[in-house]
């Protein structure tokens, strides 16, 4: 859960700052709009596209965990 509040934040920190930069004419960046993709790509989309997958795997072993103790511990009981 925490994974994914992050990823909320991350989003909405990233989008403030990338907005202001095409509201500001890319003056920031060297290498004007060109640059600016290059950038978000290179620097965002690799989170924006990971935190969402290691989330979902993460929650997928947790869960299975989950299942196999509860398994053994059921056979435990039953001996």
């Amino acid at each position: 859960i925490a994974a994914l509040t992050h990823w909320g934040f991350f989003w909405a920190n990233t989008s403030v700052i990338y907005i202001a930069e095409i509201y500001d004419n890319y003056e920031n960046i060297s290498d004007g709009w060109a640059g600016y993709w290059v950038k978000w790509a290179g620097l965002n989309l690799q989170w924006s596209v990971l935190c969402p997958i290691c989330t979902g795997a993460a929650l997928w072993l947790l869960h299975n965990k989950a299942k196999e103790e509860g398994r053994s511990a059921r056979s435990v009981k039953s001996e």
